[in-house]
């Protein structure tokens, strides 16, 4: 442990979630790509267990297993009970994962990922469900500011709305409808506009579509970009599951996608969601939107 107290550190704050499987998926695993396969290390070498580590982890500050010394981590590895499985895609290390099934009767998923070469070909897209409402109240939204449901909106200030707040997120859907299309869209009472205010000012706003039968939709959800990061972004989620759930339906759904903020996921499952499944999905975007595309989900 010397490598942790006699060496400079810089003090940083997480939040760590702790999950737990029951039973396993009830639908078969999805395959992996024709050019990829997964290959179990009997027992890799530490060297190379690190250049697995290191590379995964490097944009995420994975550091535990950078401090252990080389005869601690080969001990660790070389434990029957610990098992490294590495992607290969075209004979090329693309990522991996480890399990620990050292405490009986539990096999923890102790590290997970992709190399970055191998993150963001294509959108992944996480679909979420809440069978119940929040045990607890909605929190109070802050200070100044409230929640309007705007009947049958124009389709220009829809408009400003999607755009303004999809812009870094690449929501393109609405934008390549047609006014016509867009306006009968808005004009249907199973869907539900409601807006965040702080006196005039427009902070966001969540879009609801109770049009299935038996589920209410939180098929839009975000704020401008000048209210991020004031703490309005939870009370304005828990204001949307209320009212969400106060149509009665049997669920509330949701998805977010890879695109999305980097929040959106997490807030998601601390509100109550849990995910149902996840697809990898490719969109054609048109490029006369003028979106900014970033690298990543480039294919």
């Amino acid at each position: 442990m010397g490598l942790l107290t006699s060496s400079p550190t810089t003090r940083i704050a997480v939040t760590v979630t702790f999950l737990k499987q029951q039973s396993p998926p009830t639908g078969p695993a999805r395959p992996l790509p024709a050019d990829s396969s997964l290959v179990r290390l009997p027992r890799p070498t530490v060297a190379f267990y690190r250049y697995l580590y290191d590379t995964v982890g490097a944009p995420y500050v994975w550091w535990l297993r950078r401090t252990m010394p080389n005869a601690e981590l080969a001990k660790l590895l070389a434990s029957p009970a610990v098992s490294i499985h590495v992607l290969y895609r075209d004979h090329e290390p693309a990522g991996f994962f480890e399990l620990d099934a050292q405490v009986p009767g539990v096999v923890n998923l102790s590290y997970f990922g992709l190399f970055p070469h191998a993150v963001g070909k294509g959108m992944g897209t996480a679909f979420l469900r809440m069978e119940h409402p929040p045990a607890l109240p909605p929190r109070p939204l802050p200070t100044g500011t409230h929640v309007e449901r705007v009947i049958a909106p124009t389709v220009t200030f829809y408009r400003y709305l999607y755009n303004t707040v999809g812009q870094a997120h690449l929501w393109w859907l609405r934008r390549v409808a047609a006014d016509s299309e867009l306006a009968t869209i808005l004009s249907d009472p199973r869907l539900s506009l409601h807006v965040l205010y702080r006196g005039d000012q427009i902070l966001g706003f969540f879009e609801l579509d109770a049009r299935p039968i038996t589920t209410v939709n939180l098929s839009y959800f975000g704020l401008v970009p000048g209210a991020i990061g004031q703490g309005l972004g939870t009370a304005l989620l828990r204001a949307a599951i209320a009212t969400a759930w106060s149509h009665h339906p049997r669920a509330v759904t949701v998805n977010t996608c890879t695109a999305d903020h980097p929040r959106a996921l997490p807030n998601y499952l601390k509100a109550g969601f849990t995910i149902t499944r996840t697809s990898r999905e490719i969109w054609a975007v048109p490029t006369r939107l003028g979106l900014n595309i970033p690298d990543h989900p480039r294919v």
